[in-house]
């Protein structure tokens, strides 16, 4: 059997309560068994550029994962500049999105930034698993989706986030 390839699921809402609101559902289907490992990030740019990384799972809730996945795609997404504030993941953009980014080039990644315009917000899933089934639900008030195959596996994801841990002298279940 192949292995899985990640999958970046993004959908790009008027405000950010809107994908507050899509998020709640993606953590009750995970909580329900019927979504697999994944991490999320919703984003927030300011009317200034500037981005805003809101985290609200647990680490445990995906182990070793815990906010790197999703953080690590904003920051490929977004120029560091821009982010003010930010999950744990969006400072190991580099280390993690390296393995992630295969197969999306910088101008893939710039696109996916500039999608989301000032005054919008976007909510950013990294999943193992396809979600196509849950798309129209999770993304039931975004005015947008994109679906991007990352062409990295799950042990290509755990090998990067093992790396950035031992780099950092952070324990895979440390949270």
């Amino acid at each position: 059997m192949a292995e899985k390839i990640l999958t970046m699921y993004l959908g790009v809402y008027g405000n950010e309560a809107d994908a507050q609101t899509d998020y709640g559902l993606l953590k009750r289907l995970h909580k329900a068994e019927e979504i697999g490992t994944y991490d999320a990030a919703i984003v927030s740019r300011a009317a200034d550029g500037k981005v805003k990384v809101h985290r609200h799972d647990k680490p445990a809730e995906h182990g070793a994962w815990a906010g790197l996945v999703a953080g690590g795609m904003v920051g490929l997404i977004f120029p560091p500049a821009m982010i003010v504030t930010g999950a744990v993941g969006a400072a190991a953009g580099g280390a993690i999105g390296g393995h992630l980014r295969k197969g999306m080039s910088h101008g893939d990644l710039t696109q996916l930034g500039e999608e989301i315009d000032p005054g919008q917000a976007a909510m950013v899933i990294v999943s193992v698993d396809p979600l196509d089934r849950f798309l129209e639900e999770l993304f039931e008030r975004a005015d947008r989706t994109i679906t991007t195959e990352l062409g990295a596996s799950a042990s290509d994801l755990a090998a990067a986030v093992d790396e950035h841990q031992a780099e950092h002298g952070e324990s895979p279940d440390a949270g």
